[in-house]
């Protein structure tokens, strides 16, 4: 038949070889277009986290004795102490400038004292052998509608603010 039929090609996939050519590759960018929406959603979570759960600066203070709520204060104004009986002896509370701290305690170990000025809401000072809760709350009133600062003693009564949590 004459008609030769071509027999195996060599091939050489060496860079020598006329019809050897380089692999195809993606040309990568150091950001792809998925890479800037998923930063750009990570940012609005960022901020949305910060604007909506920023510590507000704490406007009064409840004063817990054992389970019952023994007052509220303001801590708006200049600095005063209030003395707060308990079983153990005298605790010296300071409040006012926008904050509150125990500065005197008869505990032993004056982890309250420690503890410093507390200036946002929901901060806490806890003396444990006093039975003493105190809590920076973010409104002057505690939603009874009485006035703060009244010192008056009163029950807890249920209200689920935690004043369990420094009974024995």
């Amino acid at each position: 038949m004459g008609l030769d039929a071509p027999g195996p090609r060599e091939f050489s996939a060496g860079p020598q070889d006329p019809v050897y050519t380089q692999p195809m590759r993606r040309s990568r960018s150091f950001f792809r277009p998925l890479d800037a929406l998923i930063i750009l959603t990570v940012l609005v979570a960022s901020v949305w986290g910060f604007l909506a759960f920023r510590m507000e600066a704490g406007a009064s203070v409840q004063v817990f004795l054992g389970n019952k709520k023994y007052g509220w204060y303001p801590v708006s104004g200049e600095i005063h102490s209030v003395t707060i009986p308990t079983k153990i002896g005298p605790v010296l509370l300071e409040l006012g400038a926008g904050g509150a701290r125990i500065v005197s305690s008869p505990c032993r170990n004056k982890v309250c004292v420690r503890t410093g000025r507390i200036g946002h809401s929901h901060s806490e000072i806890i003396c444990m052998p006093a039975q003493l809760l105190v809590i920076m709350t973010g409104s002057a009133d505690d939603g009874s509608g009485k006035p703060s600062g009244s010192g008056a003693k009163e029950s807890a009564g249920g209200s689920g603010n935690g004043a369990d949590a420094v009974t024995y």
